[in-house]
């Protein structure tokens, strides 16, 4: 901890009120979904109780029912919930994994709500797959394979546009991309990141530390399976006159700050040496789908 200070009531009203909102908004998910699951089961039948609770929310009951593809533990469910991404959902995998074929599960949480499953058909393990039941499994391999050099190309194309922090942002906007403001780093976090923080932390900051106020960066900074881009809107100059009484915590800072990097850099060449010997191996696809899914229920908290 490098600082501690109340915070006045204005400045958290907005953040306070949206945390209200979103608890009510958990509440009523979870109590529709409790009336789903009663009625589902009464009629042994998804689409009627779909069609009660489309009255109490005025919405086509079509909206409310959705058939995944078939899927084993870790593929991804994009069209599972809201902003669910190319996650994968252990919760609702281990919800599934407990039905027989026909069967009505209780709610379970996907992103941005609940889900009452019911199991429409399983196969056996060792099973050939057809070309449209191994669709889902094509895709997301395609998808893993294409997206690092796409996710690269659209970072550098959005940079070479930017000239100020103001175009890089309206930019980032128009892409759907999250936009965020942070002082030196110090609050920012690195969702999808395999890399340690320190590391990642300390190559954003050196980048950042040669900008001018008004400037963007040139090229994007690799965050594990996604870039960071970001321009400096304001600038503020060390003060040089409290150098003296400040060398202290100065030289502390930048001991600890050698020491991770020192940490980081040993256990890299730690984990080279063990792969090469076979002792580890790293399941890379399965490392990325779970920092993917722990940054898509960040994001919606």
């Amino acid at each position: 901890m490098t600082e501690q200070r109340d915070v006045p009531f204005e400045q958290m009203r907005a953040t306070l009120r949206a945390t209200v909102s979103n608890n009510k908004a958990f509440q009523k998910a979870s109590q529709l979904a409790d009336l789903a699951y009663e009625k589902a089961t009464e009629f042994n039948d998804l689409r009627k109780a779909a069609e009660v609770i489309a009255k109490e929310l005025k919405v086509s009951a079509d909206t409310l029912v959705k058939s995944t593809p078939y899927f084993k533990n870790g593929d991804p469910l994009p069209d599972l919930g809201k902003g669910a991404g190319y996650a994968s959902n252990p919760a609702f995998e281990e919800a599934v994994a407990t039905l027989k074929k026909g069967d009505i599960g209780d709610k379970v949480s996907i992103p941005g709500g609940q889900a009452v499953p019911r199991l429409l058909d399983q196969l056996d393990n060792g099973q050939q797959l057809t070309f449209e039941q191994a669709r889902n499994q094509v895709d997301d391999k395609l998808r893993r394979e294409k997206e690092p050099t796409l996710a690269l190309s659209r970072a550098q194309e959005i940079l070479s546009k930017s000239k100020t922090p103001a175009d890089l942002e309206k930019l980032a906007k128009a892409e759907g991309l999250e936009v965020k403001t942070d002082t030196n780093f110090n609050n920012y976090t690195f969702p999808g990141s395999t890399s340690t923080f320190t590391t990642i932390t300390f190559q954003a900051r050196t980048m950042a530390y040669i900008l001018k106020e008004g400037e963007v960066a040139r090229s994007p900074l690799k965050v594990g399976t996604s870039y960071l881009i970001f321009g400096v809107t304001k600038r503020v100059e060390a003060d040089l006159s409290k150098l003296a009484t400040d060398k202290n915590s100065i030289r502390g800072s930048i001991i600890s700050e050698r020491q991770g990097e020192a940490a980081d850099a040993f256990l890299k060449s730690l984990r080279q040496a063990y792969e090469k010997s076979g002792k580890l191996k790293i399941y890379q696809d399965r490392i990325d789908k779970i920092f993917a899914s722990d940054a898509t229920t960040t994001a919606q908290q």
